[in-house]
């Protein structure tokens, strides 16, 4: 029996190589004449080479993913042969039979027991006493309490701070209009803010996969990375005045 050679035929002017895909056959596998085998990419296009005659596939010399020129023997043929018939898979001896359960006796059903009865909840106790102040955020004494001249407690009162936001400067802890001033100050001072966080780095996710790009876009890829390098990419405006145009438009 004769072999038959599995050549890359000619792919168009000025294309010398390309890269194998898919095989559509395996070794041992039986083929037929004009049958595609396997996918052939190029810079410009994909096609298939079709088998050059009836037989087995012998061998495949190239893989897919490799780089081939114009005119190498990618795969040999034997003309006229005949595939050898697969053995078929041994079939599992049948299980035997499984024993008859035996039988189970019923167990006498108990009575349901009544649910316990449930205390009564007991009765939520008031918030907060029947005339007590209410809460503003601060722990110290009312404004009215504060060792301060009425004039600074009524500032104190306007601004919103109490007896334990201002520290008393002044004789057995007297609170001074400097003390006052300087609380409010520190409130109106914005905090510094806080540094922003450090970027996460990017984690591949189990559904991503690195796919190498095929010749026809490595191609595309490498041609707009040239034409913006080197062709010039500007925008030009052209002003033109129009008003004596629209004024024959609105006379006739």
């Amino acid at each position: 029996m004769s072999t038959l050679q599995l050549k890359i035929p000619a792919l168009g002017e000025s294309i010398t190589e390309a890269t194998i895909g898919k095989w559509k056959r395996a070794e041992g596998d039986a083929v037929k004449g004009d049958e595609p085998l396997v996918e052939v990419e190029s810079d410009k296009a994909t096609l298939e080479v079709p088998s050059p005659g009836t037989g087995v596939l012998r061998k495949i010399l190239h893989q897919s993913g490799a780089t081939v020129r114009v005119g190498d023997v990618i795969a040999e043929i034997e003309a006229g042969a005949v595939a050898a018939p697969s053995a078929p898979a041994p079939s599992a001896p049948a299980a035997p039979p499984a024993a008859p359960a035996a039988p189970v006796a019923a167990k006498p059903t108990a009575p349901a027991a009544s649910p316990a009865p449930t205390p009564a909840a007991p009765a939520a106790s008031p918030t907060s006493a029947p005339g007590a102040p209410a809460s503003n955020g601060h722990s110290a004494a009312p404004v009215a309490a504060v060792n301060a001249s009425p004039a600074l407690r009524r500032i104190m009162a306007e601004q919103d701070l109490a007896a334990g936001d201002v520290a008393g400067s002044g004789p057995a802890g007297r609170i001074e209009r400097t003390d006052v001033e300087r609380a409010i100050s520190a409130r109106s001072t914005p905090s510094a803010p806080a540094p922003a966080p450090a970027p996460k780095p990017t984690v591949a996710g189990p559904n991503e996969r690195v796919v190498p790009m095929t010749p026809l876009r490595r191609t595309v890829a490498r041609r707009l990375l040239e034409a913006q390098n080197t062709a010039a990419i500007l925008t030009t405006f052209n002003e033109i005045n129009m008003a004596e145009v629209m004024a024959l438009r609105e006379r006739y």
